[in-house]
């Protein structure tokens, strides 16, 4: 009785043997089942890898050429534009790698398929599916044909991912206007000018008291007006700003624009010099002194006489006449000047070595309509002036800007008076005299002696006689035009609208704003990353599932398990007893090809080892 209740329990212990199915009778897997038992967590890990990466690239694109961000504060952390692209880059890296290595570890088991590999193949698709070193070892020694290669190459190329995800976010500055403040940037430019008084109406008079009809004195211009003719006349080497813009901020740009103001030309006439004897033979003034002294005249009150000291004659080309204008016909450059305010003729000498020989300029001041573009960068201004408009007169105005006649008259005699002058050297020449404060300043430019350039004597244009006057000229005209341009009293200023009510010119305030630059070359990367990746593990995936079933192994991956059950009971006797240093057994597995095959009744997987006497189709191709 016992023994039979011993025979059922051992009977019922016994767990149920069922007969192996064939292969023909097992089912295909559906894709539920591939989803569920064997690539869930691949394909889970692939489409979170694509997401963040196609995040990264839509935050990327949204953010370029736009305003830096602001930090946002996440559980009261500051997180930066930065920040989120490293999250997302190393999401993406990770997952998409945690793929791509579950793979190269299932393209271990079909490398051995039906064909004799090296066993210590094994360790190198194991080293791949880790890190970057094991993919270039894989690299190395594997095929670089086999589909595993793109794998280890992901492995490599996702190692930097990070660092040049985040290399693509540069930050630049530029300048943005400021909408909505249009009154704020401003400048003011004048399109009349009448001069002829102060502000209570009374007219100016300079000369000798009491003044009667045989000297009635000279028209004067107001103060603020003389103070702008000096400052230009002796500024010397500084030159004279145009008028400051109003800018808040400190960078601003403003349109193109016109003011009536003053212009200056000048010109080299020493071809027009003519040189005779000082004194006749009939002269009274001659005397065996001077009977050979030359005379050197631009016309016949423009003379300069060479008595060995006279190095300098300043004069006006205009002649006084009993009424109003003066009368510019003696002008040698000059003669097409419709509104000249002053015209001079300049005697000098031509060189140090060449006392016996002269040169001779002439300048003009003149009514314009100036064309200017002006622009503010960091607090400092600049203008430009650009053509100007000279052809108008009293009674022929330029697009309403206009000058009264009787400020022109008296610029015209005031600069007359002042313009002319003589400079000569006393004994030794350590001595300068000069006649004006007008002819001390003009005289500068032109005062050669003593001055050497390698030892050799220059003439005036070398030394820069004519631009030092040039700028002389354009500081007293700069000077003059900012009095009309600033002067609310005597200057009307517009917009050069129709308005005349309209004061200012509108400029543009702009602010240095910090923006988003994506270079998307630092983004070749993570984009290689991200379509390697795609390809490489659907391709594992659906090779894995489209060989007949009895064909391809089980995807057992990177699993550890299938590899103890695979080998064969021959190489556990054959190599090294116990586990032994990794040099030796690696030395052991260089040396062992095996493949992967069915077992004989069709339902598992060995790794079999290749002996001597087998045929030489199946041999390694690595």
């Amino acid at each position: 009785m016992a023994s039979q209740q011993q025979e059922v329990l051992l009977k019922d212990a016994e767990p149920d043997r069922q007969e192996p199915q064939s292969p023909s009778n097992r089912p295909r897997s559906t894709f539920a089942d591939v989803w569920r038992k064997c690539w869930g967590l691949e394909l889970t890990s692939l489409l979170l890898g694509v997401a963040s990466f196609v995040a990264l690239f839509a935050l990327l694109l949204d953010r370029h050429d736009q305003p830096a961000p602001t930090n946002s504060v996440v559980a009261g952390v500051n997180i930066t534009l930065n920040t989120v692209v490293a999250i997302l880059a190393t999401i993406g890296k990770a997952t998409l790698l945690l793929a791509v290595s579950e793979c190269i570890s299932q393209l271990k088991w079909t490398w051995y398929l039906n064909k004799h590999r090296r066993l210590e193949d094994l360790d190198v698709f194991d080293g791949a599916s880790r890190g970057a070193w094991g993919g270039l070892e894989l690299l190395w020694k594997i095929n670089i044909r086999q589909i595993a290669s793109l794998g280890a190459l992901l492995i490599v190329v996702g190692l930097p991912v990070t660092p040049l995800s985040q290399q693509s976010v540069h930050y630049d500055v530029r300048s943005q206007p400021i909408q909505g403040q249009p009154d704020t940037a401003s400048l003011l430019t004048a399109i009349s000018w009448d001069d002829q008084s102060t502000d209570d109406g009374a007219a100016i008079v300079q000369g000798e008291l009491p003044q009667d009809e045989e000297s009635p004195g000279t028209a004067s211009p107001p103060l603020m007006m003389k103070a702008a003719i000096l400052n230009g006349m002796y500024a010397g080497d500084t030159t004279i700003d145009h008028t400051q813009p109003t800018c808040p901020g400190g960078n601003c740009t403003y349109p193109h624009y016109r003011s009536l103001a003053i212009c200056t030309r000048s010109e080299d006439v020493s071809s027009h010099l003519e040189s005779e004897r000082a004194y006749g033979d009939d002269s009274p003034e001659v005397t065996p002194d001077n009977f050979n002294m030359r005379k050197w005249c631009l016309t016949d009150s423009n003379c300069l006489i060479d008595d060995g000291s006279n190095r300098f004659n300043l004069g006006s080309a205009a002649k006084k006449k009993t009424s109003v204008p003066l009368d510019f016909s003696q002008s040698i450059a000059f003669k097409n000047s419709s509104a000249p305010i002053a015209d001079v003729f300049m005697i000098y000498p031509a060189s140090m070595d060449k006392r016996d020989e002269f040169g001779a300029s002439e300048f003009l001041l003149e009514w314009c309509v100036q064309n200017y573009t002006t622009t503010v960068t960091n607090g400092t201004a600049t203008t430009e002036r650009l053509d100007a408009v000279s052809n108008f007169s009293v009674s022929d105005s330029i697009d309403n800007f206009t000058f009264s006649s009787g400020t022109l008259h008296l610029y015209q005699d005031y600069f007359r008076n002042i313009f002319q002058g003589e400079a000569w050297r006393g004994s030794g020449i350590s001595t300068l005299y000069v006649s004006s404060d007008a002819t001390q300043a003009l005289f500068q430019p032109f005062n050669i002696f003593g001055r050497k350039d390698n030892g050799k004597d220059v003439t005036p244009n070398q030394g820069g006689g004519m631009d030092q006057l040039q700028k002389i000229l354009d500081n007293i005209a700069v000077a003059m035009t900012n009095v009309m341009r600033t002067n609310y009293n005597k200057a009307s200023t517009t917009t050069e609208s129709t308005d005349n009510s309209n004061l200012r010119i509108n400029g543009t305030i702009w602010i240095q704003e910090t923006y988003v630059k994506v270079q998307r070359a630092w983004l070749a990367a993570p984009f290689t990353l991200l379509v390697g990746s795609v390809l490489f593990v659907l391709g594992v995936i659906i090779s894995s599932l489209s060989c007949d079933h009895r064909q391809r192994p089980e995807v057992w991956k990177s699993s550890n398990l299938p590899l103890l059950k695979a080998l064969e009971g021959d190489l556990y006797q054959e190599g090294p007893s116990g586990m032994k240093s990794p040099r030796s057994m690696k030395k052991w597995a260089k040396e062992v090809p095996v493949k992967l095959t069915r077992d004989a009744n069709g339902d598992s997987w060995k790794l079999v080892r290749r002996w001597g006497g087998e045929k030489s189709e199946n041999q390694d191709d690595s």
